[in-house]
């Protein structure tokens, strides 16, 4: 019996949010506090989608059994949620590693990165203030089922 919610369209989102957090992790090691900060908030997102995952894959929950107006909503919210992820995934593939050559010349490119990076922080305060919000959003979505 389907509830209106597509889990599917839920596990991805969260499958990204959680490989996002990795390819951040990689990048961060040696970081700054705002990369550091944004994943911190990919990981919390990750987090809290698989928890709405379980309320929504559980057909006796409130949310499950919720009227037309909350599945809209909640459908909403994931797909601004996986918005943000997959602008989030765009930003990330210009400094993901993984990317760059070995020797002198990787080494150019890495400074390169790093200086790139610099400049593009307002862009990472921004996906951290829409990732912030999303996960605000989940999370009173997860407060109003009881969770």
């Amino acid at each position: 019996m389907s509830f209106g919610f597509s889990i599917g369209d839920f596990i991805a989102a969260g499958e990204l949010a959680e490989r996002l957090y990795k390819e951040i992790y990689l990048v961060a090691r040696h970081a700054s506090q705002e990369l550091l900060q944004l994943q911190s908030e990919v990981a919390t997102l990750s987090m809290s989608i698989n928890l709405l995952v379980a309320e929504v894959q559980d057909k006796d929950t409130v949310l499950a059994r919720s009227g037309k107006d909350r599945v809209d909503t909640v459908n909403s919210v994931l797909k601004d949620t996986k918005k943000t992820l997959l602008d989030l995934e765009k930003f990330s593939k210009s400094f993901n590693p993984a990317h760059r050559k070995s020797g002198p010349l990787g080494k150019v490119k890495s400074a390169w990165d790093k200086t790139k990076f610099a400049t593009e922080l307002p862009k990472v305060d921004a996906l951290r203030a829409r990732l912030q919000y999303q996960n605000g959003t989940i999370n009173l979505l997860l407060i109003s089922a009881g969770k």
